[in-house]
């Protein structure tokens, strides 16, 4: 029983359950992505990173990234607050999911895509180009992940 035990918590972490498309109401906001990196840094250097609607999250957050230890990545929406946000609240969720799973980014304490909240959307709006400079400026190299998954919120 015990060596039955060891062989499932050494393989439980070998199966990659991310998901390996991008759903296709989130497609349109990966490719302008993909695009601000480009005019932002010269160059589109990021992992393939899934994209799927969830019904849920932990707590109050809306939106997550998850990075699994066989380096795939995801961003995971929360529907409900997807259908009921504007265009603005829905750019700013995507850029900021993506600045945690492409530009492997973590939150900040100011008005940043990266804070934990979503900005306001007259401040995001004014704001949108410095915000999307700076969110670029900011990028880090790939972090370690421990265990099976690194939730991102």
């Amino acid at each position: 029983m015990k060596n039955l035990l060891i062989i499932i918590l050494l393989t439980g972490c070998m199966a990659d359950g991310a998901v390996k498309s991008i759903d296709l109401e989130l497609k349109p906001y990966f490719e302008e992505f993909d695009k601000m990196m480009m005019k932002e840094t010269g160059k589109i250097n990021r992992p393939f990173i899934g994209a799927a609607f969830v019904g849920s999250l932990n707590g109050k957050a809306v939106g997550a990234c998850r990075i699994w230890n066989t380096g795939s990545r995801e961003v995971l929406i929360e529907r409900n607050f997807w259908d009921n946000a504007s265009e603005e609240e829905r750019e700013n969720l995507i850029l900021h999911e993506l600045g945690h799973c492409a530009l492997n980014l973590g939150h900040v304490n100011n008005y940043s895509i990266m804070n934990a909240y979503v900005l306001d959307i007259n401040y995001f709006r004014n704001n949108r180009n410095k915000l999307i400079a700076e969110l670029f400026n900011h990028a880090k190299l790939p972090s370690k992940v421990n265990g099976c998954i690194k939730y991102i919120e």
